[in-house]
């Protein structure tokens, strides 16, 4: 038995360690950041390891870039002291984050074979609700029966889901990765979950 759990032990591929501490310490500061101004730190609120830059100068846009990088492969939210390097890094986090994240739900689509079929919306020629509902049935749920509108442009699951799709969870997860690249977050129309949202609309 001793011989056998050895064996899957050592044939078994683990998923690689995040950052520590000491090995983030140095990417940030390669990328034009000075040590003194990097303070680790935990918010127990969000429940998220940080990383705090101190009062110093605005970082350039290539450095703003790297420390995006840095923040993604990592377990640590980097956040600038200052308003005006906070202002400058957020939407060069967000296109990272963006970029990273249509990759992985591209990915996803083409290994479920949904890539090349996926519909896309164009608000020129056909209404959100009916979009939602053509995208439902792309999905394999019946359309209007798993997503809610909250808002003119915020969309979330039905309160009341079906109980073969809380089960199987298949027709969620192609919602989730299907939203970015169907055109729907370029249209301004967001997607979350709302734990104790009711499916009326909002006024």
């Amino acid at each position: 038995m001793i011989l056998l759990v050895a064996v899957a032990l050592a044939t078994t591929s683990f998923p690689p360690l995040l950052p520590t501490r000491k090995e983030v310490r140095p990417q940030i500061a390669a990328c034009g950041i000075v040590r003194s101004r990097i303070k680790f730190g935990y918010d127990p609120v969000l429940e998220e390891y940080d990383v705090r830059i101190g009062i110093g100068p605005v970082p350039t846009r290539n450095a703003l870039d790297c420390l995006a990088g840095v923040s993604l492969s990592s377990v640590y939210d980097i956040r600038f002291e200052d308003r005006r390097s906070q202002r400058a890094y957020e939407p060069i986090y967000k296109a990272r984050q963006t970029a990273l994240q249509r990759e992985s739900d591209l990915r996803w689509l083409e290994a479920h074979h949904l890539r090349a079929s996926l519909p896309h919306f164009d608000p020129a020629k056909e209404s959100l609700p009916a979009f939602v509902q053509r995208l439902e049935g792309f999905c394999g749920a019946t359309p209007g029966s798993l997503l809610t509108l909250i808002g003119p442009h915020e969309l979330t699951l039905h309160r009341n889901l079906p109980e073969q799709i809380m089960r199987s969870h298949e027709s969620i997860d192609c919602i989730e990765h299907a939203f970015g690249p169907s055109g729907l977050e370029e249209d301004g129309v967001s997607f979350g979950f709302v734990g104790n949202e009711t499916d009326t609309p909002r006024p």
